[in-house]
């Protein structure tokens, strides 16, 4: 029986090491066949070079995980389980942080004697060559209600290809790639003036979290759940009450997480200007129905007291699988309808901001 005693074990083999290839077009690395898939580990590095001139270079308010535009993982033959950004995959990780070591690494939070170099795992120097950064791919869910992993994949189906795909955000067709902007939220980088950044070889090493195999087909985990991540826009992004409905009978929804970015301020969007009001975030189902109504600074409040950290800048979330795990809080989208997401923002995000969503969601696999 699954969870018992020498049924199995945890294992960590690599998937191998892929490069980019042409800018903006994506990576695709097949994932090695055998066993069951839990999460992927992926890890990016390569060589800067920061060129200043007669102009500044900083680290962007997203970077580095804005280096790719997206990042999507799933069966060849079939819809994706996970299609987001880059910045949206590090917002998921900061979700699922206190599950086990999901947040990713860009910061030091122990003091160790003599501890390894924090750069072998995260750098984003404005002075140096070194750059490297790491992120979780998540795959499966734990569920502690049910004693369970959901959304494990069996890899060694002879009809599984699964496939991760990465794409630079970088528009450069070969090594060394631009990965700087002018403009705040895009590249790794923010310049002014004649300032450039470069990545030099830069490739993406593929870690593959997996279960061994039972030996007896009845000691398998039961497969019965898909875990879902998606990012998506806003509609109205750009006026005072944009709204955001989840997907009708698409499962049951655990969490999610709102970014605005302020396009002028080249930042998180501020609490005070736009989210001070009381109704600021409401989550609505059916006519009218409410299941939260909060300002961002109820809401950042809260989040920091069930996580333990703030979240970023402009940035807020709402986990209802919670802490503990548990799916008596999450919402059931074949039950409740038309759930959605209304805001009421102090004023209008100015042009070129951006406001979008990422959430998980556990889809129930119906037997065909």
């Amino acid at each position: 029986m699954w969870g018992q005693p020498g049924i199995t074990k945890k294992m960590r083999l690599s998937n191998g090491t892929s490069s980019w290839g042409n800018g903006s077009i994506p990576v695709s690395t097949p994932i090695a066949r055998g066993d069951i898939l839990r999460s992927l580990q992926l890890y990016t590095s390569g060589t800067l070079a920061l060129t200043p001139g007669t102009g500044t270079i900083a680290a962007d308010v997203h970077g580095p995980y804005n280096q790719y535009s997206n990042i999507n993982i799933g069966p060849s033959n079939s819809a994706k389980i996970l299609n987001v950004s880059g910045y949206g995959l590090y917002l998921i990780n900061l979700m699922r942080a206190k599950e086990h070591a999901y947040a990713s690494y860009d910061a030091d939070v122990v003091t160790v004697q003599n501890a390894a170099d924090f750069t072998d795992v995260y750098t984003l120097p404005t002075t140096g060559t070194k750059y490297d950064n790491t992120l979780e791919v998540p795959v499966a869910q734990l569920i502690k209600s049910m004693g369970v992993e959901v959304g494990l994949w069996q890899l060694s189906e002879q009809t599984m290809n699964m496939v991760l795909n990465v794409t630079p955000a970088s528009a450069s067709s070969a090594s060394p790639y631009n990965i700087y902007s002018t403009t705040a939220g895009a590249l790794p980088y923010l310049t002014t003036g004649n300032a450039t950044v470069t990545l030099a070889t830069p490739t993406m090493d593929v870690l593959r979290y997996l279960y061994k195999n039972p030996v007896n087909a009845q000691d398998y985990p039961p497969f019965d759940f898909v875990s879902v991540w998606t990012e998506d826009n806003f509609t109205n992004a750009l006026t005072k009450a944009p709204v955001y409905t989840f997907p009708t009978n698409s499962g049951l929804l655990a969490r999610a997480c709102i970014n605005a970015f302020d396009a002028t301020a080249g930042n998180g969007a501020a609490m005070s200007t736009y989210f001070a009001a009381n109704n600021a975030f409401s989550l609505l189902y059916g006519t009218s129905d409410t299941k939260d109504m909060v300002s961002g600074y109820e809401l950042q409040a809260s989040t920091a007291k069930e996580y333990g950290f703030l979240m970023p800048k402009g940035v807020f979330a709402f986990d209802w699988l919670g802490t503990d795990l548990t799916l008596s809080d999450v919402l059931n989208t074949s039950v409740l309808l038309n759930v959605r997401f209304v805001l009421a923002l102090g004023a209008a995000l100015p042009a070129s901001s951006t406001l979008t969503v990422d959430y998980q969601l556990l889809q129930p696999i119906v037997a065909g």
